[in-house]
């Protein structure tokens, strides 16, 4: 979490002022490309449409889920079902729960029309106020905006508009609440001081972080454009396991070996890849911290080009540190954060320092006794292979079982 987390790069009072500019480029290229298939592979492509979406990483580190498939289909499976896996996708009829069929909202002076074309998804943004005087009662300078991408697949689907800077993604103003099938204001779904000075969401500085693997910002300041790269949209294997490339090279180099001698190199060389499950309690946890978690990183770290630092099985504290206000003396490297972003504590934290907001479970297990004292981790109880997707609680965990395993 930096400064980037509280105030947004695109400040401004009216969508209009930002997706002004935006039609300037739009009269000028056909943001019209087939879509791509579900999940939801990032083509890489030279076509406007594509070039607005992240791209897909070329290193030397990760490989991408859909190489997991041969060897491990069941776990593929079973992750394939999970909300981690759609929680970043692109939009298609198999991705998108929303109605685009026709619906308009307003929000701050200007008018939404959600529809589709095809398998395309668009909206129409018209002035209010240009379209009342107009004799035909539209706006003749709407913008029309096909929509790339969505987060979220259980509770609420959220989406994003090409902010046509490079691929950058700004937020839509409305969100799908699934289980209520409707449209509602995205600034009316989270609890916040209504005196809050609202700003247009980037997903490319906050959101890539967690809901995306191998994220990699990469804000080019000079050219003022966005040039992000993923190895997956969503939280995929590798989010858990670490990058897999060395291990599938490893795979398929000793498949070509003969027996005994492939079963015997099999034995001695390291896997190259981490099992949650095998690690202790403190490392196994932060795999799940690295994103549950209420973590702080530093512009000097240059996670915005290269991404994070940290990869399973590593010691998060030794790149991304947990912000714990109940253990400040411990975290001298707090002072200077807390002096730049004093409201941290207030809008993320309960008065007794423990956390306030959703998704950063982790905080609280630190603060846990089962955690400090005994050996209590997030697959105590959870399990992302052998679980219901609505809570993920491994089998047998949803009763007095998950305590009398240790509290018997």
């Amino acid at each position: 979490m930096q400064a980037d987390e509280f105030k947004s790069h695109l400040s401004t009072s009216r969508w209009i002022v930002i997706l002004s500019i935006v039609a300037i480029v739009l009269l000028t290229i056909n943001l019209t490309d087939s879509p791509a298939p579900p999940n939801q592979t990032i083509v890489q492509s030279n076509s406007p449409y594509s070039a607005t979406l992240p791209f897909r990483r070329d290193d030397s580190e990760y490989i991408g889920s859909d190489s997991c498939l041969d060897c491990h289909a069941a776990e593929h499976k079973s992750w394939h079902a999970s909300y981690h896996r759609s929680m970043t996708q692109l939009m298609s009829p198999e991705t998108v729960q929303a109605a685009f069929d026709g619906q308009t909202h307003e929000f701050q002076g200007e008018r939404f029309t959600m529809h589709r074309r095809g398998e395309e998804y668009w909206t129409t943004i018209e002035s209010i106020q240009a379209a009342a005087i107009s004799p035909e009662g539209r706006d003749p300078q709407a913008l029309h905006m096909r929509m790339g991408m969505v987060t979220g697949s259980h509770h609420m689907q959220v989406f994003w508009l090409p902010g046509m800077k490079g691929n950058l993604q700004i937020g839509f103003p409305f969100a799908w609440l699934i289980e209520d099938q409707r449209w509602a204001p995205r600034n009316s779904l989270f609890i916040r001081d209504p005196h809050t000075v609202l700003s247009k969401e980037n997903w490319n500085m906050n959101c890539i972080r967690c809901h995306t693997t191998g994220p990699q910002p990469r804000p080019n300041q000079a050219a003022q454009r966005f040039e992000s790269r993923i190895a997956d949209l969503g939280i995929s294997c590798e989010a858990c396991h670490g990058p897999a490339k060395r291990h599938v090279d490893r795979q398929q180099r000793l498949a070509k070996l003969p027996e005994p001698e492939r079963q015997t190199t099999l034995d001695a060389e390291p896997l190259a890849v981490v099992q949650p499950t095998d690690l202790d309690h403190v490392h196994s946890s932060q795999v799940c911290g690295s994103c549950h978690g209420m973590k702080w990183f530093d512009k000097s770290e240059e996670w915005t080009a290269h991404g994070f630092r940290y990869r399973p099985g590593d010691d998060l504290n030794k790149t991304t540190p947990i912000i714990r206000p109940t253990q400040l003396e411990k975290q001298p490297w707090l002072k200077p954060v807390l002096k730049k972003n004093p409201s941290i504590f207030n809008d993320f934290f309960w008065p007794d320092g423990h956390i306030r907001v959703t998704g950063r479970e982790y905080n609280g297990l630190l603060e846990s006794p089962c955690y400090q004292r005994g050996e209590m981790s997030c697959v105590s109880c959870h399990s992302m292979h052998e679980s219901d997707p609505d809570d993920q609680l491994a089998r047998g965990m949803r009763g007095n079982q998950a305590c009398l395993q240790c509290h018997d």
